[in-house]
Order: structure tokens, then C-alpha cells, then sequence
């Protein structure tokens, strides 16, 4: 039997899911108006800098405890953003 272990630390799975989901689609609609799929570098330095100074931010798995996302993909997607509102 499958045994998934859930941190405290983070959103459970429905809630991980459906932020995934959000972003997919996000990324989409903003690839479809702007044709743009990926931040520029300079952008994608300053919100992963943004969250290594952030409280939620696990620094162990590169992961925001409050979406669950691994920042170091969602910070480079040009549309994401913060859940908290940092980025």
C-alpha cells in the first residue's frame, strides 16, 4: 500500500492541486495574450530572493508553505505569482 507522508508545513493535497491547476492556467491565458511563457532573468532573481527572506519559504526543498509550489519553478513562469502577495 502506497503510504504519502503530509507536512504540517504545507497545504494538503487538494488544496496543492487545485494552486497547480490555477497556475496551469494562468500560464496559459498569459501565453495566449502576450505569447510570453517565461519571467525575464532579472524578475526570476528578484522573487526567488524575495522568498529565501520570506518566513514561508522552506529553504530544504525550495517550496512556499503557503501554495506549496517549488519556487524555483513557479518564480520563473511570467505570470505567477505570490500567494501572499510578496511578488
Amino acid at each position: 500500500m502506497l503510504s504519502i507522508k503530509i507536512d504540517d508545513k504545507k497545504p494538503n493535497l487538494k488544496d496543492m492541486a487545485f494552486s497547480l491547476t490555477e497556475s496551469i492556467k494562468d500560464t496559459i491565458k498569459g501565453f495566449a495574450t502576450s505569447g510570453v511563457v517565461l519571467a525575464e532573468e532579472t524578475i526570476i532573481n528578484k522573487r526567488i530572493e524575495l522568498c529565501i527572506g520570506c518566513p514561508a519559504f522552506q529553504a530544504e526543498h525550495s517550496r512556499c508553505t503557503k501554495c506549496g509550489c517549488f519556487m524555483n519553478v513557479k518564480a520563473r513562469l511570467a505570470v505567477s505569482t505570490c500567494p501572499i502577495g510578496k511578488w
